[in-house]
């Protein structure tokens, strides 16, 4: 079983959301797709900066799930 790690950056000032953002990496398991997911969204938040971050509402949300099969 392949994990894909999907990431959603979104506004809480607005209610808008990005579109979903699927990582091109395939995971093993769900484990290291949510290790990756947190370390990934700490970095796009760090990023973005504490300014916008504040000044807009901005959060970044992910999951993993199952790659579909051929």
């Amino acid at each position: 079983m392949k994990i894909l790690l999907t990431l959603i950056m979104c506004s809480i000032s607005t209610g808008d959301c990005i579109p979903p953002y699927v990582h091109d990496k395939e995971y093993p398991d769900m484990y290291e797709c949510l290790l990756d997911g947190y370390n990934m969204a700490e970095d796009k938040t760090l990023e973005i900066g504490r300014f916008n971050v504040n000044e807009h509402g901005i959060y970044v949300k992910f999951y993993c799930s199952e790659a579909p099969t051929a």
